[in-house]
């Protein structure tokens, strides 16, 4: 038995094999989280939002309904 291959880097494969690729790793990502949450008894929803952009201002992810998504809690502002 050899060693397992790694997968091609993203940006080696095509636009659209890179699209279904990188589609295809956050599936599993989720698949893991959810037979994690599964096992544990724990009720958990997720969402994906396709308009999710990144806000090079403030260094946060900003969600299409304007929620902010800061990198960390120490760069948040503190509430009033």
């Amino acid at each position: 038995m050899g060693v397992p291959s790694r997968p091609p880097r993203l940006h080696t494969l095509g636009k659209e094999r890179a699209l279904e690729r990188y589609e295809e790793r956050v599936q599993a990502v989720r698949e893991a989280i959810c037979s994690d949450a599964v096992q544990r008894a724990w009720s958990i929803l997720l969402e994906t939002d396709y308009e999710l952009t990144w806000d090079p201002g403030r260094e946060a992810w900003l969600a299409g309904d304007g929620y902010v998504f800061y990198t960390s809690l120490s760069e948040a502002p503190e509430k009033p």
